[in-house]
């Protein structure tokens, strides 16, 4: 009996050396930058660490780093993550980057300029983003540059910006256009996580992402087609059949923020549709 605890407690400190080693060898991530005297605020880094983040976000309970630019304007965070994850950095009311794919060991530098928009009373940085950590925020600009077009225009002082997608068009071209836009990006992933190296967890993790946001988009359209009447579109049962058994009990989506959205809106539709039928 002493000789098998003897054995047990060795393999237990053997075990709790290797976990300390893993801890003291582990890649930490790196944000890291320059920004103009103009935006010196403190620097804020979010990150969504527990599955409680993605159903309820809470600002203060994300938050896991903070920096203040120095008297040139660099800064630096470095963050030990347990993983891959989705990162938010703000500073003030800026948003600098919002829901960037981020693993250990990965580094990225952002460069926080000067710029100012003819017509508007304030001004607005422009943000450049570089290094081994950029290829969430260079995918999701490029997928945002490649949308189909359908957004409704709206304009605010000088600037003019779409609304995508167009809520107020009719169910049947909606559906359309949904379905062009899956067709569409599905493409465009095929063809970039092709052409551009990305780690295969964000790759895998995009193709997600995607697929969510196109189902979270129609339910989103049964409230938002009819908002300006301040009533909820009333559709028959078969109009939720783009929803599958799996699309509700998705392992692989646990670390997508967009299937949290698309959970949440799906049961409040299921509520809106049961009381609208009785």
């Amino acid at each position: 009996m002493k000789t098998i605890s003897k054995i047990k407690g060795f393999l237990l400190a053997i075990l709790l050396l290797m976990i300390g080693m893993q801890n003291l060898f582990a890649k930490p991530i790196i944000i890291k930058g320059h920004t103009s005297a103009k935006f010196r605020d403190s620097i804020y880094l979010h990150a969504y660490r527990y599955i409680s983040d993605f159903v309820v976000y809470n600002k203060e309970k994300t938050l896991v780093a903070a920096t203040k630019p120095d008297s040139n304007g660099f800064f630096r965070i470095s963050y030990n993550g347990t993983g891959a994850s989705f990162y938010m950095v703000n500073s003030g009311k800026t948003s600098i980057f919002r829901n960037a794919h981020l693993e250990p060991g990965d580094t990225l530098f952002i460069e926080i300029a000067d710029t100012s928009y003819t017509g508007l009373a304030q001004t607005f940085p422009i943000f450049h983003y570089y290094g081994s950590g950029a290829y969430s925020i260079n995918y999701e600009n490029k997928l945002r540059q490649q949308q189909l077009p359908g957004g409704k225009e709206h304009k605010n002082g000088g600037m003019v910006y779409y609304e995508f997608p167009d809520y107020s068009l009719s169910m049947d071209s909606f559906l359309s256009f949904v379905s062009r836009e899956k067709e569409h990006n599905d493409s465009f992933m095929n063809k970039y996580f092709k052409d551009v190296k990305v780690p295969p967890s964000f790759a895998s993790i995009a193709r997600i992402n995607n697929e969510y946001d196109l189902k979270h988009q129609m339910l989103t359209y049964l409230w938002r087609h009819n908002m300006k009447r301040k009533k909820p579109l009333k559709v028959e049962p078969v109009y939720f059949n783009f929803i599958t058994e799996a699309d509700l009990h998705n392992e692989n989506a646990l670390g997508s923020y967009l299937y949290y959205n698309f959970i949440r809106d799906y049961s409040n539709e299921l509520w809106t549709e049961k009381i609208l039928h009785l």
